[in-house]
């Protein structure tokens, strides 16, 4: 989560006869079955967010929220973001658990951050924290992380090309910042946080992206994706693209020109018809300002 990243941001809405959505809340597990689209609270009241507590660096978080979960649910949403850093800052996933409903499951592998992280974000009750990174290993697992802490440019040093070294470890003077982490496959990590599904996943690691969705349990119904793609490494951009395509996600557009945020969905239809619904709330919403 460096200060300049281009956003990758897909949107996987579920198919009849593909998944049932499950959510725990409280203990209870309550399924919604995806009937051709998506069903994940479309018929709440509206949901007005309060936009000042974004945290994140392009409003992502805003975004996702008034065009995707701008309904209220009574069943807390789940998301997972890796690379959360101390909890708060660059923070995608804070105004979804301040303003709408969110918990999950917050991950950051360098030692300093995660215990901000620690202490920012989990002390509310709705968070998991794992100060970890991932990996294939499902045990004993450890891997080299670099950089400093407070940046956002820290990550996984097998996955950063030179040419992201070279940059930022200049600017950020990386010279003996080197920690040995655990690490595990991001799919053990969500299934060990109790998450059957996720609402909304942040995935912004340095460069390990394609590592990180290699250890995926695709099993796991995710509804919106969100992924830093800056282009530093093409090739590897590609292959998450193509991993992402793969498992049915499809282009769908841009957020913006300036921040160039890609948004793929597995139906177009279906996102063009949820953002038009959410417009409807964004109305109202404007209207109680």
């Amino acid at each position: 989560m460096r200060p300049v990243g281009l956003l990758a941001v897909l949107l996987a809405c579920c198919h009849a006869g593909q998944h049932s959505f499950h959510v725990e809340h409280d203990g209870h597990r309550i399924q919604t079955k995806a009937k051709g689209g998506w069903q994940e609270c479309a018929v709440g009241r509206c949901q007005c967010v309060n936009a000042s507590r974004s945290l994140s660096q392009h409003q992502e978080d805003r975004y996702v929220a008034t065009n995707f979960f701008c309904r209220e649910c009574e069943v807390r949403r789940n998301y997972v973001e890796i690379g959360a850093l101390d909890g708060l800052k660059y923070s995608t996933t804070h105004l979804l658990e301040h303003e709408a409903h969110f918990g999950g499951l917050l991950i950051e592998g360098h030692p300093i951050n995660a215990r901000a992280l620690q202490h920012n974000r989990g002390r509310s009750g709705n968070n998991v924290i794992a100060a970890a990174a991932v990996c294939a290993q499902t045990t004993g697992g450890t891997v080299q992380f670099i950089g400093p802490p407070n940046m956002g440019t820290a990550g996984v040093k097998s996955s950063m090309n030179a040419g992201y070294i070279k940059q930022w470890g200049a600017l950020g003077r990386w010279n003996g910042r080197n920690y040995t982490v655990p690490c595990k496959p991001i799919g053990a990590m969500i299934r060990n946080a109790g998450i059957n599904a996720v609402h909304f996943f942040v995935l912004d690691v340095e460069g390990a992206e394609l590592m990180v969705l290699q250890t995926m349990d695709w099993s796991i119904p995710v509804l919106v994706w969100s992924i830093e793609l800056d282009n530093t490494n093409r090739e590897k951009d590609d292959a998450v693209r193509a991993l992402l395509l793969s498992h049915g996600y499809m282009p769908f557009g841009r957020k913006n020109r300036k921040n160039i945020n890609q948004i793929f969905v597995r139906d177009p239809k279906l996102a063009r018809a949820r953002i038009s619904k959410c417009s409807e709330c964004a109305r109202q919403c404007a209207q109680v300002k």
